[in-house]
This record gives C-alpha cells, sequence and structure tokens, in this order.
C-alpha cells in the first residue's frame, strides 16, 4: 500500500509563507503503520511547507517508524513474493527530463516493475490536462510500468497505455486539510499483477470507492468504504475520463 503524504512530520514553527503551511505531529506515523501503508511519496507541494528542516525531520520519521518513501531524487524498491517493485516521485514536472529518463533507467535495472508517483494537474478539475497525459504516456514511453497522480483533491479517470496503468488522481483519502470539502468522494485502487519468470504477463484492476468522512455534514477524517448510491457515483466517476 503506497499513499501521498501531504505535509511534513515535524515540530519546526519556521515555515515559508503562503496560505496553508502544513506540518503534522511525528507520532502521526501510527496513522500509516496502523493503516498498513508500506511507503508513501514526499514529492508533492507540501513536503517542503517547514523547509529542509521539516523534509529531514519527516524522513527521520518514517525511518523510525518503519515506513518508506520516495521522491525526487530518491528511490524506493520493495520485494513483494521475489518480485521487485520500484517507485518514484515527482511535483509538477513539464515534461520527462533526462535525469527522470535516466532514474527509470537505473531502477529498471534494479526492479521488475517501475511506479512513479506524480504531483500534478489542477484543483477540483475533474479532467486530466492535456500535459498530464502527455507526461504520463511519456513515462511509460521512457519505461516506467504504471503512473498514479495525486493533487487535484478530487477524482480523475484511469486509462490505459500500452497496456501499463495510469491512474490520474487518487483523491483525498485521510485529508486534514479542510473541515468539509464539497467533495468527500475517493478511492482506494487496487492493482494485482500477475508475473512468469519475472516478466509482467498481466494485470487486473479493482476500484474500492470510498468517502474521506463517515458523515457527510462535515469531515471527520475516517475514510470508509462508500455503498449503494454513493458506490455507483463514484466508480462511474472514475471509469469515465472526462
Amino acid at each position: 500500500t503506497i499513499a501521498n503524504l501531504e505535509g511534513p512530520l515535524t515540530d519546526e514553527e519556521n515555515h515559508v509563507i503562503k496560505s496553508f503551511p502544513f506540518k503534522g505531529k511525528k507520532e502521526y506515523a501510527k496513522i500509516l503503520t496502523n493503516s498498513s501503508v508500506e511507503a508513501v511519496t514526499v514529492a508533492n507541494n507540501h513536503s517542503m511547507d517547514r523547509y529542509q528542516k521539516g523534509m529531514d525531520d519527516t524522513k527521520a520519521t518514517l525511518d523510525e517508524y518503519g515506513v518508506g518513501y520516495f521522491g525526487y531524487s530518491k528511490s524506493y524498491i520493495k520485494e513483494v513474493k521475489g518480485i521487485k517493485f520500484g517507485f518514484l516521485g515527482y511535483a509538477f514536472p513539464n515534461a520527462v527530463s533526462d535525469d527522470m529518463k535516466n532514474a527509470i533507467t537505473e531502477l529498471k535495472k534494479k526492479t521488475d516493475f517501475v511506479v512513479v508517483y506524480y504531483h500534478w494537474g489542477i484543483e477540483r478539475n475533474y479532467s486530466p490536462t492535456q500535459g498530464q497525459r502527455d507526461l504520463a504516456h511519456a513515462t511509460i514511453d521512457a519505461g516506467a510500468n504504471m503512473v498514479v497522480g495525486s493533487h487535484p483533491h478530487v477524482l480523475e479517470g484511469i486509462e490505459t497505455y500500452k497496456d501499463s496503468p495510469i491512474v490520474y488522481s487518487l483523491s483525498n483519502f485521510c485529508f486534514g486539510g479542510n473541515r468539509n470539502p464539497s467533495d468527500k468522494d475517493s478511492m482506494i485502487y487496487q492493482q494485482t499483477f500477475h508475473f512468469t519468470n519475472k516478466k509482467i504477463t498481466s494485470m487486473e484492476h479493482k476500484i474500492i470507492p470510498c468517502m474521506i468522512s463517515s458523515v457527510k455534514y462535515r469531515n471527520n477524517y475516517q475514510p470508509i468504504i462508500a455503498t449503494g448510491q454513493d458506490a455507483e457515483r463514484i466508480l462511474k466517476k472514475v471509469n469515465t475520463i472526462q
């Protein structure tokens, strides 16, 4: 299980000048371990809200709690049933740079499957931009096997390009940045991989529709699995690229 860690875990008081400088207590890492989140991306527009000290504290805390992390120049490798999965994360690149291409190539030498996690897109936009689509396709052309995205705070559609899955926006999940978002739809995206002799032979995915709050009139920071009409609406939203 991977997720986007949207903000530093630190006690650093100094912050960049912006409307919403985030931080969380270091012990909030227990939210990840108690939820069996094995790794997080730290490449997003809030990861440096408390400057380098906040980033350093976050990495040290994740190390302490045994949570893997990746982002920018840092990759992460997780072995599952003899198969090595590699993860890279980037925030708002305009294109796949030479450094990113080299990072994908080098990680492919060490792993059997490479996932690139992007923080990208436009907030509250239900459609991936042409830039997102071009970047996702170029990333797979560069050798990645899967692309996952976040930042818009709402769900965007999914796509398959050259047999490789693209998940444009996972939306929020456990989200403390807004006490009552107008759109509380979310999902857990599950991908199953089949390998023969360490070569990917097939994949299939499952979408678990969720809401970021167990009550509809406010955000209580307790995600739940959606049912009934809520589930139908979310599935339709995800399965349709606008």
